[in-house]
Order: structure tokens, then C-alpha cells, then sequence
């Protein structure tokens, strides 16, 4: 033990001088506390030459211990008895057995609970198994239908009510389809580009619908009351020109105001700000092209008449 101690103190100096040569602090401080720790193992032994001894004897009593505990486990296994409740520790048995004797049973999904088409197939398989089975998924499937359900009836209504305000605003069926194309071309657009890219919708994302109905209505209704108080003078693209730089700022100022969320590191804010980015520049889009478009169209068709 004393040679061993005294080859490995010379390794370590050794080492230490490679290390220092190249200039590793940290490295050079760690070999320091181990070099002093051997120094001061072989002074030990010079100055009772027996505690070697003693200590490599505590260590083999050590492992004579631990290999007869595992010789007792190991032999224990011979002698198993049935598992039942009442040798189960508590922690195990409260989380199995009821009180009134009945036992649960869990089963864990092969793929993932926030997929909508799996959980449906999920939680159907299992309700005609089990009609009360509970758990997770379950709840999951009933809380996301009823956020999904919620927000279509909420779109729906801050459409209509965003209608019924037009009519009574301009009170001209023209002026109405033009301050509401923006919005329903747009947001037919950005469902299907989120259909295209592959965005399912979650519990965050989903907001993003009835923001864009109350944010891009704007243009729509800015381009139809400039139209408006053109009064005909102007044709639909001279007025898009005078009134275009406005929607495209208030639009740019929106999407970066918002558009902020998607480097958020958490996915589910992200996509939220992917889906408003998405909304606000195709609402922008028809607001631009598709209602003077219309409007184009119609002041042709009056023209023939």
C-alpha cells in the first residue's frame, strides 16, 4: 500500500506538471488537492505503518457485509409468497385498492393524448370496454371538445355581430360585402394555409381566431368608407392607392406587435403568434387585392346597366 501510494503521488506530480504547461487553472488546482491528499495518506503510513493494514480490513469487512446481505436477498427469493393487499405497503395499496375492495386497473396510451384523431379512437376503444373508465385522457377529450365548441360559437357570433354592425353602419349592401370580404376571403385563407403547413390547432392557438375577426376587420371597413366618400369620383384602385399605405401600416404595426409571441420558447404561445401572423398578412392581402377587385367588378356591372 505504501509503494502504491508513493507511485501514485509521482503520477500525480507528473501530471501536474503536463497540465500546468498548458495552462488548465482548474485542472492544476484538482491534481493540487489530490496530490496533498496522497502526501498526507503516505506520512500516515510512515507514522503507523498498521493503519494500512486497519483500513484495508474495515474495507474487506465492508464487502463481506454487502455480499451476505445479497446471498440473504438472493436466498429470500426461494420463499415468495402470493402478492396480495395486505402485504403491500400502504403507499402501493392506497394507490391500487379502494376502500370497498375494488381494484384499479391504469392502461397507458401507445401514442399521444393531445392528438385529436388518436384520442377519438382512443377514447372510444375504451368506453366500449369500459364505459366509466376515467383518467387523463378522458377529461381531455371532453375539455377540448368543449374549448373547440366554445370558440367556433364565439367566432361565429363576433362575425355576425361584426356584420350586423356594417349593415347598420353603411346601410348599403355593397359598402357591407366590401368592409366584410377582407375578413372572410382572409380568414378562409388562413385556415387553409395552417391546413397546408401542417398547425393543429391547441388550447392557446385557438384564440388567435377571434383576434384576427376583431383585428383585420379594420381594413376592410376603412377600404369601404374610403370608397364611400369617393363617392364614384374614384375608381376602386385609385382608392385602394390613397387608402392602402394606412391599412398596410396598421397591419405591420399589429403583426409586430403581435407577431412577437412566436419566439416564445413555449410551443403552444408560438404557434398562436404563427397563426396571427398568418391571419393579419392574408386579411391584409384581400383587403388589398380582393375587395377592390369586387368593388371593380360591380362598378362595371353598373356601368352596363
Amino acid at each position: 500500500l505504501k509503494a502504491l501510494a508513493e507511485y501514485v503521488l509521482e503520477a500525480v506530480e507528473e501530471a501536474q506538471e503536463q497540465v500546468l504547461s498548458t495552462g488548465n487553472g482548474e485542472q492544476t488546482a484538482s491534481l493540487e488537492k489530490l496530490r496533498l491528499s496522497m502526501e498526507k495518506i503516505a506520512k500516515q503510513m510512515d507514522g503507523d505503518p498498521g493503519v494500512g493494514q486497519l483500513a484495508s480490513r474495515r474495507f474487506i469487512n465492508s464487502l463481506q457485509k454487502a455480499a451476505f446481505n445479497i446471498f440473504g436477498v438472493v436466498n429470500g427469493w426461494q420463499h415468495v409468497d402470493n402478492i396480495e393487499p395486505a402485504n403491500l405497503p400502504p403507499s402501493l395499496r392506497d394507490r391500487f385498492v379502494a376502500s370497498n375492495g375494488k381494484y384499479v386497473t391504469y392502461f397507458y396510451p401507445a401514442g399521444s393524448s393531445y392528438d385529436a384523431e388518436f384520442l377519438e379512437k382512443l377514447i372510444k376503444e375504451v368506453n366500449a370496454v369500459v364505459p366509466e373508465a376515467t383518467g387523463f385522457p378522458a377529461t381531455h377529450q371532453v375539455f377540448s371538445n368543449m374549448v373547440a365548441s366554445s370558440f367556433r360559437i364565439s367566432s361565429l357570433a363576433a362575425i355576425l355581430v361584426a356584420i350586423l354592425w356594417m349593415i347598420f353602419l353603411f346601410r348599403n349592401a355593397k359598402l357591407t360585402i366590401l368592409g366584410a370580404l377582407p375578413l372572410l376571403i382572409g380568414g378562409t385563407w388562413m385556415i387553409g394555409l395552417e391546413y397546408l403547413l401542417g398547425m393543429s390547432y391547441n388550447y392557446t392557438n385557438i384564440i388567435a381566431l377571434p383576434l384576427i375577426i376583431g383585428l383585420a376587420i379594420d381594413y376592410g371597413v376603412w377600404f369601404a368608407h374610403s370608397y364611400s366618400a369617393a363617392g364614384g369620383k374614384s375608381g376602386a384602385w385609385q382608392v385602394i392607392r390613397q387608402c392602402g399605405l394606412s391599412i398596410i401600416l396598421a397591419a405591420g404595426t399589429t403583426l409586430i406587435g403581435l407577431g412577437a409571441i412566436s419566439l416564445a420558447e413555449y410551443q403552444g404561445i408560438a404557434s398562436m403568434g404563427y397563426a396571427l401572423i398568418i391571419g393579419l398578412c392574408c386579411c391584409c392581402l384581400a383587403a388589398l387585392a380582393v375587395a377592390p377587385a369586387f368593388a371593380k367588378i360591380t362598378e362595371k356591372k353598373d356601368a352596363d346597366k
